[in-house]
C-alpha cells in the first residue's frame, strides 16, 4: 500500500530484503555470511544519480547478513560487494532499499559485537573477527558516516510535504 500511494521508503538489511519481497522479488541465502567492514563499489561507476555523491569507489560499509535480495527488474541497482551482488537499490523517486548497514553508529556497532561475539568466531574473507571489526573503529564509523550522509541526503531530497 505504501507503495501505491508513493509513501517514501527506506529499508536497512532485513527492511531491504521486506522492501524487495514486497515488490514481489525473493530472499535467499546469500552464497557466504557477510560480517564486518567490506568494501562495495558502484553498479554503474560511470553515471552520477547523486546516490554517492563525494564518494569514491570503493567505500567502506558495515554488514551483518546471512540473505540477500533480488533487485526488482524496475529498479537501479547502486552498488554491491564481492560477497554480496546486490548491496543496494533505488525504486522509483522515494524508495531506497539497502543490504548493509549504513545507518551504524559507534555505540551501535559496539553493542553488536558485544552482544552478538558467537556470530565473530569464524573468520574468513567474507568474515570478520571481533578484533578485525573493533580496530581502527572510529575511523571506520566516521567514513561509513560521510556514505550514510550522501545517501540519506538523496533520499530527503525527494521528500514532499
Amino acid at each position: 500500500q505504501a507503495l501505491e500511494h508513493n509513501v517514501p521508503i527506506l529499508g536497512h538489511c532485513l527492511g531491504g530484503q521486506l522492501i524487495s519481497k514486497a515488490l514481489g522479488e525473493a530472499v535467499s541465502k546469500n552464497p557466504e555470511a557477510e560480517i564486518g567492514w567490506h568494501d562495495c563499489y558502484r553498479t554503474k561507476p560511470k553515471i552520477e544519480n547523486g546516490w554517492l555523491d563525494g564518494i569514491k569507489d570503493p567505500f567502506t560499509m558495515f554488514h551483518w547478513h546471512y540473505e540477500s535480495f533480488s533487485v526488482p527488474m524496475d529498479a537501479e541497482p547502486l552498488f554491491s560487494s564481492v560477497h554480496c551482488k546486490n548491496q543496494a537499490y533505488s525504486y522509483g523517486n522515494n524508495v531506497l532499499a539497502m543490504q548493509c548497514h549504513v545507518e551504524m553508529t559507534l555505540p551501535l556497532i559496539s553493542n553488536w559485537i558485544n552482544s552478538w561475539k558467537d556470530d565473530l568466531t569464524i573468520e574468513s574473507a567474507s568474515q570478520q573477527s571481533y578484533t578485525q571489526i573493533s580496530e581502527d573503529l572510529e575511523r571506520k564509523v566516521s567514513e561509513l558516516n560521510l556514505v550514510a550522509s550522501s545517501l540519506y541526503t538523496r533520499w530527503v531530497s525527494t521528500l514532499t510535504i
